[in-house]
Formats: structure tokens, sequence, C-alpha cells
């Protein structure tokens, strides 16, 4: 007489199989919370270090040192000082400023980056932005500033210059050019007496360190060049001697390119013979 039901051994190979595909099943979960955490980590990073990257962009390579500075005293021009390895401030003058609506023509501004430690979370900075109009240095303390990104660990800044040294080979006068790379970027007003003139760096590196989040699990690096593109070197102009100190011959040559151009006015403008002809 048979009996309806399972005998012990189908139902140990149902409990086995049915541990393999909850394994299965399990693992399967695991990977996928962990890829889309993992995803949701790059978006988080790439989102905030594309922001920075696209402005500190903009900013760096239109760095310039303006004529300005030839008639007007602009103390530090670009500078940057650290706070131990950190950035503190970041200061420069460039022709990148923000869009002003209804607004085509450039503007020369003064922007300033300064690292800020966040006192409720340790070992954690945000970077602020600011801009001027004003180039005076230190007038930017009261211009409008925005965070530019948060869940920083570390950043600093490395500037690149190239200096030339006079050696001699084979008894022949040469040159040659060294890169130096400086930490920061505190540079003395120059000495016009001995021809010394206002420099800024060839390119800047920036490296910086993300948290992924408030947890402050892990960091990821990132580093960054900018090549400035202005002249390195602007030569302060010479101020104007008065007129008691000037000597004759530069009196003499100051007063014939005056007499040219006043007699370049008052000349009649010369007849044109075609069009006394009518022909067009």
């Amino acid at each position: 007489m048979k009996t309806n039901g399972f005998t012990i051994i189908e139902l140990i190979i149902g409990i086995a199989i049915s541990s393999i595909i909850s394994i299965i099943l399990f693992q399967s979960f695991s990977q996928t919370s962990k890829t889309i955490k993992t995803i949701d980590t790059m978006i988080f990073m790439d989102r905030r270090v594309s922001v920075l990257q696209n402005q500190l962009d903009k900013d760096i390579t239109a760095i310039f040192m303006p004529e300005q500075l030839n008639h007007e005293k602009l103390e530090r021009y670009f500078y940057s000082q650290n706070n131990q390895n950190q950035l503190k401030e970041f200061t420069f003058i460039t022709t990148n400023a923000l869009q002003v609506y209804q607004s085509t023509s450039p503007r020369i501004v003064r922007v300033t980056y300064q690292l800020r430690e966040i006192k409720s979370s340790p070992n954690e900075f945000s970077l602020f932005r600011k801009e001027s109009t004003n180039l005076i240095f230190g007038a930017e303390k009261d211009a409008v500033e925005y965070e530019l990104t948060d869940f920083i660990k570390s950043f600093s800044l490395e500037f690149g210059y190239k200096e030339i040294k006079k050696t001699t080979e084979m008894g022949k006068p040469k040159q040659t050019e060294e890169i130096k790379i400086l930490k920061e970027w505190i540079q003395k007003e120059p000495d016009l007496k001995r021809g010394e003139t206002y420099k800024i760096p060839n390119f800047v590196n920036i490296k910086v360190s993300l948290w992924d989040g408030a947890l402050h699990k892990t960091s990821q690096d990132f580093e960054f060049k900018y090549i400035i593109y202005s002249p390195q070197e602007l030569k302060p102009k010479q101020p104007e001697k008065p007129i008691s100190q000037k000597d004759d011959n530069e009196l003499i040559s100051e007063l014939t390119s005056m007499s040219k151009r006043v007699m370049n006015l008052t000349q009649p403008p010369k007849n044109n013979p075609a069009k006394k002809a009518g022909v067009k």
C-alpha cells in the first residue's frame, strides 16, 4: 500500500537546491547593491570635480598682469599662501568674470579662492570663490562669495616657473632653462633700480583629494595642471622725468614730435582729382 508524501532524501535534496538558489540570489543582490553604491559615489565625486575643474580652468588660464601695474601700486597681483600643507588663500587678476545679464563687454576682476575648515566635521574643508571689480588686494573682502565645492580632504597648489641660468661651456657663455616648483607664491615688490620685473608662474598644479561623503570612509585624489598664457614678466614703466630734469636732446625730440603733430592738424586736406572728375 502506497502513501502520498515526500521521503527524507527528497526533502534534503529540495532544501539543498533552495539553499543554493538563495545563496545565488543573495550574492547577486549584494553585488548589485555594491555596484549601485560605487556608481553613486562616482557620480557624486565627478559632479563636484567637474564644477571645480571647469571654474579653475577658466580663471587660471585667463590670468594676466594688467598695464595698470605701471601707474598704480597693485600689491599681491598674483599671490598664494598656505596654512601648513593646505591652501589658505589664492588670489589673482583675471578676465574670466562671472556673466552679467545683458552685458557682453569683457570685465577685469580680482578672483580669490579660500579654503576653510568645517568646524562641525574634522578633516573636512570647503572651497569658496569670490570676485571683485576692484583690483586692489583686500578690497574684495566685501565681495559676494559662494561655495564652489565641499567634502575636501586636502587641497594644495604648486607653481612652476622657468629660471634661466648662465653657464660657460667650452669657454663660451650658454643659457639653460630650469623648471623650479614653489609651494607658495609670495613675491616682493620688484626693485625698479635693479631692473626687476613683475612675475607670475608659467603653470599651476592643483592636487585635491575629495571624500566620498559625510562618513569619510574613502577618498579619491585628483590632479590638474593649468598653463598660464599671459606673459610671465612685465617690466614697469619708468616714471616720467620732470621738465627740469630733462636734458636738451630729450626736450628737442619732444618739441620736434609735437610740432609735427601740429603741422599735420593744420594742413588743409589734399584735393582728390578723382572726385573732381566725378569718378566714384
